[in-house]
């Protein structure tokens, strides 16, 4: 006789067809989790940077999972959401039916709704930082008006925190940040799950390759950093290829108009589906994140799975990545003329000895894919729900 599956609410911050890392993240978990748990993906109807269609996400997702898009409207300078109207907030009351709470949503007033919830009808709530700008400070637009309204949201953002048992996250300064604040539950330092290539190809490429993989903002992803650094490479050393991985942000004519000034050496690719993305990580020699903070990095652990030797800032997320010297360079964040002498260091360590480069690349892609096996990460998880 089979055991009734315990039922497992996921909440992601943002619309799935987002899909930026956090997207993947959470496509990724209810996939890896929907043996044990009976799985319902809640997330929010937006449409604003849509990269991706429902056809699209929901053919990456397990047909065990159930997904369920609410209603929500966008509040507090638009970086909130709330439940919009009778069928959103209907929709969010379902979760009284559920075993489990899994919520990342940066949004301080839908976590504390959801919070309210589950303590009336006794559903365990687990919280889950993957948001880079949690504990920001400041506005990150210099405006005295949103610095003054942030400070009691913060304080709303702390209550919320304490009021929560189980905390997960994905980096050591979130720990830090969260024992400074003087919070008492229990804390999970568990990474995201990664995509892993069935197969890794390790081969020459006629010309060394440089891969960068991400949302073309400027703000988060340092896009104006990113363009600074390829041309200041290219500047020293024009036999470099760069290839250019993302879409959808306010980095878009940077991106394009270094490609028009360079044609020969930067490639813009634009959105990439995840079959075409893991191909381009294969072919390439190294891996650049100019990335100003992240939560974690899927990116960048993404581009280690595959094999690649990695340079990116000395930033969160990256810093939990990179954390042996052969895994590639973390630089002084914003030496953008440091990343690109590190670029040269390894374009010559290329083709000086691609032997030992490509044994380098099969060491990388051993360490990282034992490091983020499937299943010790949902072991871990599914520890966190029922412990």
């Amino acid at each position: 006789m089979k055991m009734k599956k315990s039922k497992l609410a996921i909440f992601t911050g943002s619309d799935l067809r987002y899909f930026g890392g956090g997207e993947k993240d959470a496509i990724l978990m209810a996939n890896m989790l929907c043996n044990d748990f009976d799985i319902t993906l809640f997330t929010p109807i937006d449409k604003s940077n849509l990269r991706v269609n429902k056809e699209y996400v929901e053919n990456l997702i397990d047909k065990k999972v159930e997904i369920l898009y609410y209603p929500a409207i966008r509040i507090f300078f638009g970086t909130d959401i709330i439940p919009e109207g009778f069928k959103g907030i209907k929709d969010i009351l379902l979760i009284r039916k559920f075993d489990f709470v899994y919520a990342y949503t940066p949004s301080v007033i839908l976590d504390l709704i959801l919070i309210f919830i589950c303590k009336v009808y006794n559903v365990k709530f687990i919280f889950g930082i993957h948001s880079p700008d949690y504990f920001k400070e400041k506005s990150t637009i210099n405006s005295p008006m949103r610095n003054l309204l942030l400070r009691p949201y913060k304080k709303l953002k702390f209550y919320f925190i304490k009021q929560t048992k189980i905390i997960r996250i994905q980096n050591l300064t979130d720990f830090k940040r969260l024992k400074q604040i003087g919070y008492k539950g229990k804390i999970y330092n568990i990474p995201p799950f990664i995509n892993l290539p069935k197969k890794i190809r390790l081969h020459k490429a006629k010309r060394f390759i440089v891969l960068s993989v991400s949302r073309l903002s400027i703000k988060h992803k340092g896009i104006d950093l990113l363009c600074d650094v390829i041309e200041k490479t290219i500047n020293k050393n024009n036999k470099i290829l760069f290839y250019i991985v993302g879409s959808g942000d306010d980095g878009e004519p940077l991106v394009r108009n270094l490609e028009n000034k360079y044609p020969k050496n930067v490639k813009w690719l634009g959105f990439v589906d995840e079959n075409d993305l893991y191909k381009l990580y294969q072919q390439a020699s190294l891996f650049i994140s100019t990335s100003r903070g992240e939560n974690f990095g899927i990116n960048v652990a993404e581009a280690q799975v595959n094999g690649l030797p990695t340079i990116a800032f000395n930033v969160m997320g990256s810093q939990d990545i990179i954390t042996e010297k052969i895994q590639g360079t973390l630089v002084e964040p914003f030496n953008t003329a440091k990343f690109s002498d590190e670029i040269i260091k390894f374009y010559k360590f290329y083709k000086g000895d691609i032997k030992n480069y490509i044994k380098l690349k099969l060491r990388i892609s051993n360490m990282a894919i034992k490091k983020y096996d499937y299943k010790i990460i949902s072991n871990k998880i599914t520890k966190m729900f029922i412990n």
